[in-house]
């Protein structure tokens, strides 16, 4: 953690550095700026309600798929505005000739800077992880988060309204045995066991 701060750090610097550069030779008041990340960082199911496994590039939790996206367009963009929807990275080329009334040669969506642009009619971005080991989807809205393990197989619903506990699980789907399954291949079960399923089940529904 200590160094990732440092890591953040030397961004900061970096940025300050490029920002007033362009303030010195009289640029920035007609530059558009962008800033964002490619990904954002685990750092293990100890912190703060990160995920297993740690870094980034493993898994399409929130916490690998938040990132920061900040635009400032001087006179092009009512400065201020905030976002509180979910959007996806794949915008900043439609917003950019948004912004500078380029015409994009494919069809897409900008971010919704101006209350007039057109806005994306899906309501949900999808994220998408293929590298090494792992193979996940991930659709995000403005109240569910729906991942999909495509390795394991297992799926996973949560409700994301703002909870001081943070987001809470309403679903979890593991890959498993039918009932069916289980009487055909291991015999029927004693009724104490069934009973003590059925409970289980009771609990989880109540």
């Amino acid at each position: 953690l200590g160094a990732y701060d440092a890591a953040l750090t030397q961004l900061d610097m970096q940025m300050s550095e490029l920002l007033g550069e362009l303030r010195r030779r009289g640029e920035l008041d007609r530059t558009i700026v962008v800033v964002t990340s490619d990904h954002g960082e685990s750092f293990g199911k100890g912190h703060d309600g990160d995920h297993e496994p740690s870094g980034h590039g493993t898994s399409l939790y929130p916490e690998q798929i938040r990132v920061p996206l900040m635009i400032v367009a001087p006179g092009l963009a009512n400065p201020g505005r905030v976002i509180d929807t979910p959007v996806s990275l794949a915008a900043i080329p439609f917003t950019i000739c948004r912004l500078l009334g380029i015409e994009m040669p494919q069809r897409g969506f900008p971010l919704p800077l101006d209350s007039s642009w057109p806005a994306s009619p899906e309501g949900a971005v999808l994220a998408t992880l293929r590298y090494a080991e792992y193979d996940e989807r991930a659709l995000v809205t403005d109240r569910w988060f729906y991942r999909k393990n495509r390795v394991t197989n297992v799926e996973e619903l949560y409700d994301v309204v703002p909870d001081p506990d943070g987001p809470w699980i309403v679903m979890e789907y593991v890959p498993s045995r039918s009932l069916l399954q289980v009487v055909k291949e291991s015999g029927p079960l004693p009724p104490k066991r069934v009973a003590e399923i059925g409970l289980i089940l009771l609990g989880g529904l109540t």
